[in-house]
């Protein structure tokens, strides 16, 4: 995420504290720091010696030191943040994901949320966000979408990673560009739809789940357990809460495909029996063997009520692919176990050599890699 050169911070008021005076004059640069920011989205400032409240935007990421110039005198004066030169990408990715990580959520919070608004009988749904709902159901996957390679490409499209990358090219390209479909997109018009709720966290809104981690195994994301909805404003307001979180969390993972050493991970909704899962799929290029050779290691989860956690370990170097999978069921296994022979035959058609293939009971180990082993589910 990079700053503009000359970007709006302010204006500022005196923050009610003893200080000694900015001299205002504009053109002039002072040194600043942040002290901290309210949850009204003002920003604590120190100014040379002074301390003041800022009204920056909410998704603007500003670095512990800065210098600002001042654009307008007066009462309320208005600053700009001036770009350290020496301030690369890889400075600026690291601040975004530090303000971003404390707003993360998982998305299974969110499909809760959302599967208890539409199985709720007699809901009052605003027509505005009605429609904003519909397209967001729509905007979710179903087995079908990952039938065959073409299908699963077009889902990772729509999954809202590439979302600002499709924008700017449209822009470039000087041609319109439809996001009907997109999830960011969606979860971006049900923030916007949802503006008059405040945004309010569930009385308990302790998780467990850290943010997307490139080094470590997917982590487990079942269903979250059924809420209560009666569609007053608090509800609505816990929905806004959890859609802010998932978002964060997809702009963590975006600012991570980026990094110097990239992963692409996905976190896709996916229409199951009876609720809404989340289909996990993480792309990391890696290398194989005493020489090294460059390939792609492929993850891939879910949890599913009935069958437990099920995920998948793919390598692929040139045209060779190993495949792992693994079960916490010991009856889904075996079922796994027994479909190997025609997994090898659709992959051998498409002109890949199959050196590995199989199923083991368990689940992956908790521990940092990007291949963790298997442990025994009865560990």
């Amino acid at each position: 995420m990079n700053i503009e050169p000359a970007s709006r911070l302010a204006p500022v008021s005196p923050a009610p504290a003893p200080s000694h005076p900015v001299s205002w004059i504009v053109g002039s640069v002072h040194p600043a720091h942040v002290l901290g920011r309210y949850p009204d989205g003002r920003v604590a400032l120190r100014v040379d010696d002074e301390e003041l409240l800022a009204e920056a935007p909410p998704d603007k990421v500003l670095p512990h030191a800065f210098r600002v110039r001042v654009t307008r005198a007066g009462t309320k004066p208005e600053l700009e943040l001036i770009r350290d030169e020496s301030d690369d990408d890889e400075a600026a990715r690291t601040r975004a994901l530090l303000a971003l990580i404390p707003r993360q959520a998982g998305l299974a919070g969110l499909l809760a949320e959302l599967h208890a608004v539409h199985a709720a009988p007699d809901t009052a749904i605003p027509a505005q966000i009605q429609q904003v709902l519909a397209q967001l159901n729509a905007a979710m996957a179903s087995a079908s979408d990952f039938s065959d390679a073409a299908s699963v490409l077009q889902a990772l499209h729509s999954s809202g990673m590439s979302m600002e990358a499709r924008l700017l090219r449209a822009i470039q390209e000087n041609r319109n560009l439809s996001l009907s479909g997109d999830w960011k997109a969606s979860l971006l018009r049900l923030t916007a739809a949802l503006s008059h709720y405040p945004p309010a966290a569930p009385v308990d809104s302790r998780s467990d789940l850290q943010p997307p981690q490139p080094d470590r195994e997917l982590p487990r994301q079942p269903r979250a357990p059924r809420v209560p909805w009666r569609g007053n404003a608090s509800d609505w307001g816990r929905l806004h809460h959890a859609a802010q979180g998932v978002i964060a969390r997809q702009t963590i993972a975006q600012l991570q495909s980026g990094a110097k050493s990239p992963t692409w991970q996905f976190e896709i909704p996916m229409h199951g029996r009876g609720g809404l899962d989340v289909l996990q799929i993480r792309f990391a290029p890696t290398t194989t063997g005493a020489g090294n050779e460059p390939g792609w290691l492929i993850q891939v989860a879910i949890d599913f009520p009935a069958l437990g956690a099920i995920g998948a370990e793919i390598r692929i170097v040139e045209n060779r692919v190993r495949v792992q999978f693994w079960a916490e069921i010991s009856a889904v296994a075996r079922r796994i176990e027994s479909s190997l022979t025609t997994i090898t035959d659709r992959l051998q058609r498409q002109g890949l050599v199959v050196e590995h293939a199989a199923c083991r009971y368990g689940r992956p180990e908790p521990s940092p890699g990007a291949s963790g082993g298997l442990v025994s589910a009865t560990a």
